[in-house]
């Protein structure tokens, strides 16, 4: 729509670029990012530059081990709704939006910029935001974090990154967030049980009530009424990958859903038994990295039985290789394939 061309890999094509923006899966060894190094041509990662502009923006960053898409898409749709000059960019497609951002100008007064920050790599340490909010503190992405404590570092590095005169939105009866955010200098709205509200939403599970409850106090601070926030909370649809309804086979509702982390899958599937009681449950699982798989079951030939232990009694688990592009499989694990039956 922009005019943006999209092409394979081309030499000339990085040769003719003033300067490349890679994405935080990619290292030096990358053969584009290659070419760009001998030709001299400045590299930036994505990180880099998205603050450049987020910055220079009243910006408000959604982090968080989980659940942080849905709440940064959910703020913003909230925003956007409100008649507010936003700009989002969001991890996966918002299906209102049929695009993973929005457009606003920047450029004018009272624009605000709605960020997803993702914390791999320290990524989010690149952001001034004036606001933000931490979904959770789970312990994930152990090919870069050695162990909790230094991936609690890291987001308390983040949270002290909010101005005095900004605001911090996070649970409050999350352990790890405590410790996590204790340096912060702004002022912390610690979520309790009475902010937890019950909205009439078309994105099913408990869990995307209480994302939605995250996303109604951030919008509280920027101004939007409880009437708009309600209203657009129920006509939000979702997102892309996150218990997305994607057709029907044989009679069965075929859902695709991102969820890798071993609280995510039990969430995910939580909310597809609260929904479907009567209903059997096949899950067809794919590890997300096999590092991350191997640290978080500490034993990477006992993967089906980690996912059973996720999983209600009236699933059927099928598990595949990792398939992330930030890691090469190792020849030591091989595709697990196990069946749970009723």
């Amino acid at each position: 729509r922009l005019g943006v061309k999209v092409g394979e890999f081309s030499r000339d094509g990085v040769i003719a670029a003033d300067a490349v923006i890679r994405s935080n899966a990619y290292d030096a060894n990358h053969p584009e990012i290659a070419v760009a190094d001998k030709a001299g041509i400045p590299v930036f990662s994505y990180p880099q530059v998205a603050a450049e502009l987020f910055n220079a923006s009243f910006g408000i960053a959604v982090a968080g081990s989980h659940g942080k898409t849905t709440t940064t898409a959910m703020l913003a749709h909230i925003l956007k709704s409100a008649g507010k000059n936003v700009t989002a960019v969001v991890g996966s497609k918002v299906i209102n939006w049929q695009s993973g951002a929005l457009c606003g100008d920047l450029k004018k007064p009272g624009a605000l910029f709605v960020l997803e920050a993702d914390e791999y790599k320290e990524a989010f340490l690149n952001y001034r935001p004036k606001g933000a909010i931490i979904t959770n503190v789970d312990y994930d992405h152990p090919d870069y974090f050695s162990n909790l404590k230094d991936y609690q570092s890291a987001f308390g590095r983040f949270a002290a990154l909010v101005p005095k005169d900004g605001f911090l939105i996070a649970p409050g009866n999350d352990k790890s967030m405590k410790e996590a955010v204790k340096k912060a200098k702004c002022r912390i709205r610690f979520v309790g049980k009475s902010d937890i509200l019950k909205f009439n939403l078309q994105t099913i599970g408990k869990h995307n009530q209480f994302n939605a409850s995250l996303a109604r106090l951030a919008a509280l601070e920027l101004g939007i009424s409880d009437g708009v926030i309600k209203e657009a909370l129920e006509t939000f649809k979702g997102t892309a990958r996150r218990l997305e309804l994607v057709g029907m086979a044989q009679g069965a509702l075929v859902f695709d859903d991102y969820a890798h982390h071993p609280t995510e899958i039990k969430a995910t599937l939580s909310a597809l038994s609260e929904r479907y009681p009567d209903k059997e449950i096949i899950a067809v699982f794919q590890p997300h990295t096999y590092s991350s798989q191997a640290v978080l079951i500490n034993d990477k030939s006992k993967i089906p039985e980690y996912l059973l232990e996720s999983l209600s009694d009236r699933a059927v688990v099928v598990t595949m290789g990792a398939g992330n592009i930030r890691e090469v499989a190792e020849k030591t694990v091989q595709t697990a394939i196990c069946a749970h039956t009723c």
